[in-house]
Order: C-alpha cells, then sequence, then structure tokens
C-alpha cells in the first residue's frame, strides 16, 4: 500500500519522491519481490487494478500536455505514467550485510545490485 501511494505521487502528480526500505520491514520474501520488480521495470505488477489504470490515464493528460506528449491511447498514458515515475521516484534500500539474509537476497532479486 505504501508502495502505491509512492508510486501514485510520483507518477500522477509527478513529485519527486523517496521511498525508503529497510530490511527490518521485510515481514514477507514477496516485500522484496516487489522492490525488486520496482527497481527492474518502475512498476509492481497488478498493484493498480485495470480501472485505476484507466482514471490515471485521464489523471496524467494534463502533465503530458504540459510536456508536449499526446497521449492516444491507453498504453501511451501508462507509459507516460511509468515514465514519470522511473524520472521522480527513488528507491533507498537499507539492508544489513551481517549474515546470509543479505547474500541470499542479493542473489534471488538481482535487481536490488543492478538497477
Amino acid at each position: 500500500e505504501d508502495i502505491k501511494k509512492v508510486l501514485l505521487r510520483a507518477g500522477k502528480e509527478g513529485k519527486a519522491s523517496v521511498f525508503l526500505f529497510t530490511d527490518s520491514q521485510i515481514k514477507l520474501e514477496s516485500f522484496v519481490e516487489d522492490i525488486n520488480n520496482l527497481l527492474n521495470t518502475a512498476e509492481v505488477p497488478n498493484i493498480f487494478a485495470s480501472d485505476e489504470k484507466a482514471t490515471l490515464g485521464e489523471k496524467v493528460r494534463p502533465g503530458a500536455k504540459a510536456a508536449g506528449r499526446t497521449l492516444n491511447t491507453p498504453a501511451e498514458a501508462w507509459a507516460f505514467f511509468l515514465d514519470r515515475c522511473k524520472s521522480n521516484l527513488h528507491v533507498v534500500l537499507a539492508f544489513s550485510p551481517v549474515g546470509d539474509a543479505f547474500r541470499s537476497r542479493l542473489r534471488q532479486f538481482p535487481s536490488l545490485v543492478n538497477c
């Protein structure tokens, strides 16, 4: 839910945002998988329902027009939203290097290192 709020702030509103994620916040490994996807593609699969995506497409149109882009399809609107997320969202990871958990997470989720 926090990732969704940050994505909306960065993509819909176009505001620079920072998402700080520490290893003490990991309750399920799926959290780390979501961060991995966010770093790799700037989106978390299935975080927005299709009706939410359509609404977001309409909300980003003024920003796209101001940037000189025309959005003719919902796919173009979604791509513009993701582009704004990529440029406005910064992810800060604070993981302890002590122990095997850090090493195994880096092996399982390569975007933690590469992106």
